[in-house]
């Protein structure tokens, strides 16, 4: 149903919509559909990052699960060292630690105090 000039009956009203009701309500409906677009955006881009997450968790390359053990005598190496006059520390690591690297070098030839 029309009214005289063409314009649909808006059944709500019984009457065809003004321009001003017609912009209120597209103007009503663009803002609902932004405002819900903007959550849905946010969902989507969750779910694409978890993912990207899961994709690079799966692909990469672990290491084996064998331990390699790389303790050094450090207390043999201070021992070793030559120092005239000064006494190396090496104190005794609490249980659970270990050293994994012990080396001295003498740079009495480059002529640095």
């Amino acid at each position: 149903m029309t009214d005289a000039d063409g314009r649909p009956i808006v059944a709500e009203l019984g009457r065809a919509e003004t321009p001003e009701e017609t912009w209120a309500r597209k103007d009503a409906a663009r803002t609902a559909r932004r405002q819900h677009q903007t959550a849905f955006n946010l969902v989507i881009a969750l779910i694409a990052s978890l993912g990207i997450v899961l994709f690079l968790v799966a692909v990469v390359v672990r290491p084996d699960t064998q331990i390699v053990d790389r303790t050094v005598d450090y207390q043999q190496v201070a021992a070793d060292a030559d120092v005239r006059g000064v006494e190396l520390a090496a104190p005794t690591l609490p249980k659970g630690f270990s050293a994994n690297r012990a080396d001295w070098t003498d740079k009495s030839g480059d002529g640095v105090d």
